[in-house]
């Protein structure tokens, strides 16, 4: 198999930086052919990571943030902030953007960011010590020494050649190419911890705003990398207080690029606002499925919140299905959950859910169709949700009993027998 990092260099080209102008009938091709390729490198680069590594130190971490001592609840939220911020660089998962970022919040609310976390990052306060938490962090360190440096500077000089490559404009692809080139940045400056790293991606973005209603996911994608680089300078390289005052204008600057998001505070309030409603009558069911369909609308790939909206969609739909019964929308909730499986994929922390709503829905038709299609993929559902997280009694149970009802559909006597052993 050819090496990602060597193959098609005919396509990166050399490593000089002097680059020609590129032609317009060219440069799209080009473009094109140059970040598939530059993609597959960062893939080769973070092929070895092991996430139940980043998983196991994000669960034992989260274990000891009701501890009765607000010092360690300091640290351990610091520890978990540069936990989250670590996958975040690596895979761009939105819900570790969003558990790190509310970890600033003071408990009492009475200031903006706990102040023992402040004085942490500022060097004035040295972090808790305790073998739990120490070894949580080893565990991060272990994570991001798993990556292939060699391969990610090899994708981080071929964007930057690219970059200063005199292409015509416009180009829709040169966006992506910026955006590719922040998120190795960002990957490296995890690895190794150089700060040049986060000056070249805030350089590369600068600070504008998001504007309400942009439908361009790229954009939203900008804005949320904009705030990484704050809140990794704040972590990671404890710049709080360096000449800039210890809280208020470096938190006000980072709430600002927060409340740039326009377009996620109105995306989180009509998600909010539909998931209060999903467990209502069928008024509320109704008005829930309106406010996360205009949602999902507003949300086309890649925006990163479209799998969170769309598997609550599905999940209203398939509530409504079951209390009047039209089958449109059971076939529609099946359809939004098959979507959330494709956008969750491996090693998603996320994806087991996915899974089990999809198994779920097509569990639900099998029972309505007697179609035994739908109970076979139900039942490969659910072992691929089992192999993302081995101990869940309720998708065990579940299995279990799409077992049992193919049994009763065939007369398989190991589907009787996996369904009892999986049932003790």
């Amino acid at each position: 198999m050819a090496n990602p990092v060597t193959e098609n260099r005919w396509i990166l080209g050399s490593s000089r930086t002097n680059i020609p102008t590129v032609k317009f009938d060219d440069a799209s091709v080009m473009l094109r052919n140059n970040l598939l390729c530059i993609v597959r490198i960062i893939r080769h680069a973070i092929r070895k990571l092991d996430e139940d590594v980043i998983e196991k130190a994000i669960i034992q971490l989260q274990g000891l943030t009701t501890d009765p001592d607000a010092a360690i609840r300091a640290t351990v939220k610091c520890a978990l902030i540069k936990a989250f911020l670590t996958r975040l660089a690596f895979h761009g998962w939105i819900e570790d953007w969003d558990n790190g970022s509310t970890l600033w919040v003071c408990e009492d609310e009475t200031e903006v960011i706990n102040p023992l976390m402040v004085a942490q990052w500022n060097g004035e306060r040295e972090p808790t010590s305790r073998t739990d938490i120490d070894s949580a962090l080893a565990l991060v360190d272990s994570y991001r020494r798993m990556v292939d440096i060699r391969a990610l500077n090899v994708a981080i000089r071929r964007t930057s050649d690219l970059i200063s490559t005199k292409f015509p404009q416009p180009n829709n692809r040169f966006g992506r190419l910026h955006m590719i080139h922040a998120r190795a940045l960002s990957m490296r400056f995890m690895c190794l911890g150089r700060s040049g790293d986060l000056e070249k991606m805030s350089g590369s973005f600068g600070y504008g705003k998001v504007r309400e209603g942009d439908p361009n996911p790229m954009a939203y994608i900008r804005a949320i990398m904009i705030s990484f680089t704050w809140l990794a300078q704040v972590s990671e390289c404890g710049t709080l207080g360096n000449g800039l005052g210890h809280r208020p204008l470096v938190l006000l600057r980072l709430r600002d690029f927060l409340n740039t998001l326009a377009e996620d505070h109105e995306a989180l309030r009509s998600y909010n606002e539909g998931v209060k409603m999903m467990n209502g009558d069928i008024s509320q069911l109704n008005e829930a499925i309106s406010y996360l369909s205009k949602l999902v609308t507003s949300q086309p790939f890649p925006h990163p919140r479209r799998s969170i909206s769309i598997d609550a969609l599905g999940d209203t739909l398939l509530k409504r299905f079951e209390l009047e019964g039209d089958f449109e929308d059971l076939e529609k909730s099946i359809g939004w959950h098959r979507e959330g499986v494709e956008l969750r994929f491996v090693p998603h922390p996320k994806r087991f859910e996915s899974l089990n709503s999809l198994a779920r829905a097509l569990s639900i038709r099998f029972e309505k169709t007697g179609d035994i299609r739908d109970l076979e993929e139900s039942i490969s559902l659910r072992r691929h949700s089992l192999e993302c997280k081995p101990d869940q009694p309720s998708s065990i149970k579940n299995l279990a009993n799409d077992l049992s009802a193919r049994y009763k559909q065939t007369g398989n006597p190991a589907d009787l027998d996996e369904s009892f052993s999986r049932s003790l």
